[in-house]
């Protein structure tokens, strides 16, 4: 990652470029494991509580995650975080997590919850690393034995 450049962005939803949304559409349909449609995408692009946040190397997208921001209850939900794989393993998605809770905290957000499938370990470490705890696990949240773990971040 040294001589690369780094930017990273948090914008309303409906503040991002299309070209720029196209490409989370597409590879939120080929990562994540439980993808949205394209309109459920485009109906949220009318909901101003709605956050995506970005990272970029060198002008290439290598990270994405989504927030549904209550500022009036201090409150933000997590639904989406995905690193590409190409750029998994080397600290991108620990990167990218800290400059959201940065962005979370400067717009008076003091907690964020989230879900994450049971089986996904990488996952759970890794908010457990950043001090997420388990509030409880939601049986069949996923499809038929596919269970959710809750979590939430005191900010």
């Amino acid at each position: 990652m040294n001589g690369s450049s780094h930017k990273y962005y948090f914008n309303k939803l409906s503040e991002v470029q299309p070209n720029i949304l196209s490409k989370v559409i597409a590879i939120d349909a080929a990562l994540f494991p439980q993808p949205w449609t394209e309109k459920q995408w485009l109906e949220s692009l009318s909901f101003q509580n709605y956050f995506l946040s970005l990272t970029f190397i060198n002008n290439e997208m290598v990270a994405f995650s989504l927030y549904y921001l209550l500022k009036d209850d201090a409150f933000s939900h997590l639904y989406k975080i995905i690193v590409l794989p190409a750029q998994r393993g080397c600290g991108i998605a620990q990167t990218h997590l800290n400059h959201d809770i940065r962005e979370l905290k400067a717009s008076s957000i003091t907690k964020v919850y989230l879900e994450v499938e049971t089986t996904n370990e990488p996952a759970i470490r890794a908010y457990v690393k950043n001090g997420f705890q388990k509030i409880v696990t939601k049986k069949h949240f996923y499809g038929h034995e596919k269970h959710a773990g809750a979590m939430s971040l005191e900010l």
